[in-house]
């Protein structure tokens, strides 16, 4: 097992390879000349999500992914404070991606690469059925409040499964809408 210290950069439309490159100078520390290693651990271990969301150029360029790559092909990342190429060693990224990517083939030729079909309805109901009524089956329902939702009085073992059952329902029906 690879042990190392965890970044996450979740990327939405204002990610680009300077938020990149400050989230991964947050975690390193200088050694020598214009080398830098993760704090305290053998490895950085990068996970980029959704990357076919980051920031695209005017000229239709993602810069994150170009940094991605020139860090990987080239071992070192532009640090806009200092203006400098700073090598960051014992870094390993893990990037997940929509099917409509528009990523390069010099970025893509970097990582395995394999496709999940996102599951069907029975699935993810068997999916949240199991982890919400884990999580849910150890709260408590106030009586006095349930008493304020609705004219029936109600007692936590007959609402309890059908709330369950409605919210796995109704976040299956608005998963199925996006």
């Amino acid at each position: 097992a690879l042990e190392g210290l965890q970044v996450t950069l979740n990327c939405d439309n204002f990610t680009d390879g300077y938020v990149l490159s400050d989230r991964l100078h947050e975690h390193t520390e200088w050694k020598a000349a214009n080398y830098y290693d993760p704090k305290s651990s053998k490895y950085l271990i990068c996970f980029i999500d959704n990357i076919n969301m980051a920031k695209v150029e005017p000229e239709g360029q993602m810069t994150l992914s170009e940094t991605i790559r020139q860090h990987i092909d080239h071992t070192f990342i532009f640090n806009k404070s200092q203006m400098s190429l700073n090598h960051l060693r014992n870094t390993v990224y893990n990037v997940t991606c929509g099917l409509n990517h528009k990523l390069s083939s010099r970025f893509i030729r970097h990582f395995a690469t394999f496709a999940l079909h996102y599951p069907n309805k029975s699935t993810l109901q068997s999916i949240f059925s199991a982890v919400s009524k884990t999580k849910l089956s150890s709260c408590t329902i106030n009586p006095s409040k349930l008493s304020e939702m609705s004219e029936d009085r109600l007692s936590q073992e007959e609402i309890t499964p059908e709330l369950v059952d409605n919210i796995i329902r109704i976040t299956i029906d608005i998963q199925d809408r996006l």
